[in-house]
């Protein structure tokens, strides 16, 4: 059944979904994006994101059929459909669907080529296993909420709303399904994946799990201080790198100025290139004295505001290396230029709304791109049609093998040549190491310069380096060039993200290297694109998610005025800087996005023949993750958001300060109400007040209902609280009171299977994030990072060069050797 026009590469694949919620729903929408025919298995009333507005995106291009799983007939139903499919996802919690008869083993049993994917909340370990899987308990317990403490304009933790461990869930369940379907192209067998959101929202990490351990090894070399000081002023030199800043005209800009070359063209457009020259401020922008760094926040906020947003756009159109985003909000972000030059927002017309215009696919094929013209179906709206071609069912997809490959990496013999800087990109084929795909990293003779943005060397470089093999080269040499063009020819996939027609310039660009090697894989994965409007603008995590929106939607609000105090500017600018924490920033979104579209891009060449050039850019995976209010349409219901004290969504779905601590409460199914009502006990009389009797009620008055869950909670201490609640089956946890980076390391990380150990050459063994999803066959690993140009000899050696020849290329600085 064609829904789309394109390349697509999973044409041909068939997907029962029995998700409820994002991760799951948003996964499966990826695969039919590519092409996939997605059969979305919905419960009597219909899937719960029905009533979102955003679903007639989340659910485009999929077929709709109603099964009530408890009934026997249905059920029956159900599993000859889970035997007919390639790929079964679905979200329950463990045991939930091996009860109901639909689990891996029962699917298996007749259809032993199924690829089944599992997502839970807080995976099959630990004290947590079994408690409901919402995202915002989930990101709760694990500190989340914790580091955004500034993020309010009251004390204490903050909710987000940008549903990142969702978000990364969603990835760690696509890659491995993809992974899973390639494996199966060798071995003809399925196998079970599990994942949850825990380990999605463990996936996003930049570095902070580093810097805490760091800290703790080497007290006397590196002081772990917080990025703010207790007056709240900044004691990074990275603040003022990225700088926020507002206009004349009252508009709120995030700089992206993280280079020295960036900052110093900033500074020059403000007049203050002098300051690099001059003795008391030669050091800028890294000052140890507070005092200084407060005059120079301030003199940095005068200079900027004596600018309009017309002004800087003046200076961005005439120099490359200054540039700012524009803070956006709601659906904006698809008409930003460079979402519009690249295709990446799209319109499908949908029977009932009319035009919807919503995120095209995450992965655009740049020779071939995919069109989508089907929305979301109807409820039940295929049920009919698709019991008929239940009868006769369809073939199982695979033969069963008597010796299937069990405990070998679903990626053992995939090379990728790494040709990217900094995070983004970089850590995408970091996550494929993990399934045991070789990348080869091509670093300058000093190294990418992740590896140096903090004073203690190395902290901000060990999380993305995990598991590759670092060749030092300055490829402005022919004889560098020369070591990219050999591994080209070994390698499956060439991974970019360099500013367009830098690599093309050196010989070395993506169609060179395709000549080389015309099966590799290309992705080219970008801040903004490889050309258009934006394409050669500097793009950094802060300026992508003020642009996209991310921050906003984290932050809630803000004040803006031409006239605002400098005192409110400088705290709301604070607010601003906190709002794309650790693990919810478009760094970790990009690179695992680029991930799946890697494994996409093998799977392409496995199953077509074809090996695509494809384009992930920062800007575009935003607008993904924002699925739930990146989308417009006539007559559309409002986006869910949070309160203005960001506490939460509703007073069923929010933070609450207890007795002692704080506990977020989860409990939005209506079906749960009368739990709710007995379990809260005497502290809330809930069941007997005409404001809550039915659904309507509750809806209108939320807010007093909020007020009396408020007096309730204060009654006992958050402990108390998780463990009355929890034995209700009431969606409830505590607050750790610590960031997140403390929880995994800790003992609740060790219990429940989120770490890994490891090693690295600088700090020996230590603890990282686990593998983010599991095979029921296949192998897993978690390897350390390395040193710049620890593997030049090695990797030199396998292209045949000896150790005389490569000791003199390092000794006239062609290779640099560890």
């Amino acid at each position: 059944m064609k829904a789309q026009g394109g390349f697509r590469p999973l044409s041909g694949i068939r997907v029962v979904d029995l998700s409820d919620s994002l991760p799951g729903v948003q996964a499966t929408q990826f695969l039919a994006d590519n092409g996939a025919e997605v059969i979305h298995v919905e419960r009597p009333g219909g899937c719960s994101l029905r009533g979102h507005p955003a679903y007639p995106a989340l659910g485009r291009g999929k077929r709709s059929i109603v099964l009530d799983l408890k009934d026997d007939a249905d059920r029956e139903v159900g599993l000859a459909l889970a035997g007919s499919a390639d790929v079964v996802v679905e979200c329950f919690r463990p045991g939930v669907v091996d009860r109901l008869g639909l689990g891996y083993e029962a699917v298996a049993a007749v259809n032993p080529g199924v690829v089944y994917t599992s997502i839970s909340g807080w995976g099959h370990a630990g004290p947590y296993a079994h408690v409901r899987g919402y995202e915002g308990l989930v990101a709760a317990r694990l500190g989340a909420f914790d580091a955004l403490e500034r993020l309010s304009r009251r004390p204490g933790p903050s909710f987000w709303g940008s549903n990142a461990a969702s978000y990364g869930a969603m990835h760690a369940a696509l890659q491995g399904t993809l992974a899973a379907l390639l494996e199966r192209e060798r071995s003809g067998v399925g196998q079970h994946v599990e994942t949850s959101l825990a380990m999605g929202l463990a996936s996003l990490e930049v570095w902070n799990w580093a810097l805490r351990m760091v800290g703790e090894r080497f007290p006397d070399a590196f002081q772990n201080t917080g990025p703010y000081s207790p007056a709240g002023v900044p004691q990074s030199p990275i603040f003022f790198r990225l700088f926020i800043c507002m206009t004349r005209d009252g508009r709120w800009l995030q700089f992206s100025q993280q280079q020295p070359r960036l900052f110093r063209a900033f500074m020059r457009a403000v007049d203050l290139e002098w300051m690099f020259d001059d003795p008391e401020w030669s050091t800028v922008p890294d000052f140890p004295d507070e005092a200084k760094r407060v005059r120079f926040w301030e003199l940095l906020l005068q200079r900027t505001r004596q600018k309009s947003l017309a002004d800087w756009e003046a200076i961005f159109a005439r120099d490359n290396n200054v540039f700012a985003e524009v803070y956006r909000t709601g659906a904006k972000l698809l008409d930003h230029p460079q979402i519009v030059h690249n295709g990446q927002a799209t319109v499908i017309e949908d029977p009932v709304l009319g035009p919807v215009r919503q995120p095209a696919p995450l992965v655009r094929f740049l020779d071939d791109p995919i069109t989508l013209d089907r929305s979301a179906p109807a409820l039940d709206e295929q049920g009919r049609e698709v019991r008929a071609e239940l009868a006769p069912q369809r073939a199982a997809t695979s033969a069963p093998s008597e010796h299937a490959p069990a405990g070998r990496l679903p990626l053992e013999g995939v090379t990728v040549l790494e040709l990217a800087y900094f995070f983004a990109a970089p850590y995408g084929a970091t996550l494929l190491t993990d399934l045991g795909a070789r990348v080869i990293k091509i670093e300058p003779l000093e190294g990418d310069p992740i590896r140096n943005q903090l004073s203690f060397p190395e902290v901000t470089a060990m999380h993305v380096l995990q598991g590759k093999e670092s060749v030092a080269v300055d490829l402005k040499t022919p004889e560098g060039q020369a070591v990219v063009r050999q591994l080209a020819a070994r390698a499956d996939i060439l991974l970019t993200s360099f500013r367009p027609g830098t690599m093309d310039r050196l010989g070395i660009g993506a169609a060179a290297l395709r000549e080389v090697n015309p099966q590799l894989v290309v992705m080219n994965a970008m801040g903004y694109g490889i050309d258009g409007p934006y394409a050669d603008k500097p793009a950094f995590a802060p300026s992508i998610s003020a642009g996209s929106g991310i921050a906003m939607r984290n932050v809630g609000s803000v004040q803006a005025s031409p006239d605002l105090p400098m005192d409110v500017e400088k705290a709301e600018s604070v607010r601003l800087a906190s709002s794309y924490p650790g693990m919810g920033n478009p760094d970790g979104f990009s690179s695992t996005s680029v991930a799946s579209g890697l494994l996409l891009g093998l799977l392409a060449r496995a199953r077509t023949g074809q090996s695509p050039r494809m384009l992930t850019s920062m800007l575009g995976t935003s607008a993904h993750v924002l699925a739930d209010q990146m989308i417009d349409y006539r007559a559309m219901g409002e986006v869910p958001h949070a309160d203005e004290d960001l506490l939460g969504l509703s007073a069923r779905y929010r933070l609450y300060e207890a007795a002692a601590g704080w506990v977020f409460l989860a409990v939005p199914d209506e079906r749960q109400w009368e739990q709710l009502a007995a379990a809260m006990g005497p502290e809330a009389q809930l069941a007997d007040d005409v404001r809550f009797v039915d659904a309507a009620c509750r809806a209108e008055h939320d807010a007093d209902l909020a007020v009396e869950l408020e007096k309730a909670f204060r009654a006992r201490t958050a402990a108390e609280w998780e463990e009355r609640l929890l034995a209700a089956d009431i969606g409830c946890v505590a607050l750790p009171g610590q960031e997140s980076e403390y929880v995994f390391q800790g003992e609740l990380g060790r219990a429940s299977g989120y770490l890994a150990p490891t090693t690295h050459p600088m700090v020996g063994d230590y603890d990282r994030g686990a593998p983010a999803m599991a095979f029921s066959r296949s192998a897993t690993r978690a390897l350390g990072g390395c040193f710049c140009g620890q593997h030049t000899r090695a990797v030199l050696h396998e292209l045949g060069y000896d150790d005389d020849a490569i000791d003199e290329l390092a000794g006239r600085g062609v290779v640099g050797l560890t």
